[in-house]
């Protein structure tokens, strides 16, 4: 079985059962073969032309943690153990624009690069190829204009969702209680302040030191659309009071 193939629609990539939930270490693997060129062509990004041959795709950091549902630390870690010398599975190249990344062995892996190919098969895939890769390029070029017209804010709240979505919660604070009122500060954060990795793994660390108060903060600055966590001020009441309470210093905010 270790020639065999099995044929499926790249459409697959972008539908909801592919996309809905983070991506698995496998699956994000899967997802680089079926992104790559299957020819050669170019896409044109920020208005800058990147020239790719087959089995290269041209995605930064972001793009991978917003698509994955992962953090852009957890993206960064995955590809370089992809690019290490006992892997060796992929080659990144930075570019002032985005990063181009090569798969090693994608011939290996698709149906034309065998010996079983035929050469009709092999001019059949071509002919399409180069056709499929002319509306790719008008895609990658409607898409980059897209891009364009996003904020600062909103390509910050994107990486807001993949960090989020990716995080991972102490087992000790997995209870529907926490979860809704994690959810409910976060919502708030990203509105105005969104968060990335970093901040996550402190505002976690902040609360696993008063795990018994860790609710009652995420309450008590979500109120007050805090983006920072305090201990909860005397005479502060929840849920919707209309009880006054002092505002907290914004020292360690």
């Amino acid at each position: 079985m270790s020639d065999a193939f099995f044929t499926v629609k790249r459409d697959l990539l972008f539908h909801p059962l592919w996309l809905d939930e983070p991506f698995t270490r496998g699956q994000a693997w899967v997802d680089i073969f079926g992104l790559a060129k299957w020819c050669k062509t170019h896409v044109r990004i920020r208005g800058v032309r990147v020239d790719l041959e087959r089995g290269q795709l041209a995605m930064s950091e972001v793009e991978f943690a917003k698509r994955w549902k992962w953090s852009r630390g957890k993206v960064r870690r995955y590809l370089a153990e992809l690019e290490s010398k006992t892997v060796q599975q992929i080659v990144q190249q930075k570019t002032n624009v985005t990063t181009v990344v090569t798969v090693l062995k994608y011939n290996e892996h698709q149906r034309n690069g065998t010996a079983d190919s035929t050469a009709s098969d092999t001019a059949s895939d071509t002919a399409s190829d180069t056709a499929n890769g002319h509306i790719e390029e008008e895609e990658e070029v409607k898409n980059t204009k897209k891009a364009k017209k996003k904020t600062k804010a909103e390509m910050a709240r994107e990486e807001h969702d993949a960090a989020i979505a990716a995080t991972v919660l102490p087992e000790n604070f997995q209870t529907p209680e926490f979860a809704e009122a994690w959810k409910n500060w976060t919502d708030m954060r990203r509105g105005k302040s969104p968060m990335v990795e970093s901040t996550i793994k402190t505002a976690l660390k902040k609360l696993s030191k008063v795990p018994g108060d860790a609710i009652e903060m995420l309450e008590y600055s979500t109120i007050g659309s805090y983006p920072g966590l305090f201990p909860v001020k005397k005479g502060f009441s929840n849920p919707q009071t209309d009880l006054p309470f002092e505002n907290p210093t914004r020292d360690g905010r």
